[in-house]
């Protein structure tokens, strides 16, 4: 199979590592039933034969960057295939695949049209050096 076909869409929050010996700076923490609809055959009985022929490695992940005015993508980055499903919860938590190319597309909304609020928060708020970017309306 070449082609791979859009099963589900969800958002996702994305929250910065604070352990400094963990080789991804972000963890992404979205909907299992979006991210492995097969975990969840009795969401959607009307593709139970579909799911049960789809697992890991017949589906990829990918997290789209879009266009708050009119939701045109604007670009999309492919999350790793390890993903951490909750044991009792509808969430997992994953994290992109190639956080440089991520980063630097932030930077570039970030300078060019404003649109993005980056913040750090530690457990007494915001760090001395949180950067924010108003979005413009």
């Amino acid at each position: 199979m070449q082609d791979y076909d859009t099963l589900g869409r969800a958002s996702l929050i994305i929250v910065k590592s604070k352990h400094p010996k963990m080789p991804k700076r972000f963890h992404l923490i979205g909907t299992a039933h979006v991210t492995h609809p097969w975990e969840f055959p009795k969401l959607f009985p009307e593709h139970k034969n579909l799911l049960s022929s789809v697992n890991e490695e017949s589906t990829k992940n990918y997290m789209e960057i879009r266009d708050l005015k009119d939701g045109t993508e604007i670009d999309r980055f492919q999350l790793d295939q390890n993903c951490f499903i909750h044991p009792k919860l509808d969430l997992v938590v994953t994290h992109i695949k190639e956080e440089n190319m991520f980063l630097q597309k932030c930077i570039e909304i970030a300078e060019c049209e404003k649109k993005i609020e980056i913040v750090e928060l530690n457990s007494k708020g915001l760090d001395q050096n949180d950067v924010r970017t108003k979005p413009t309306m």
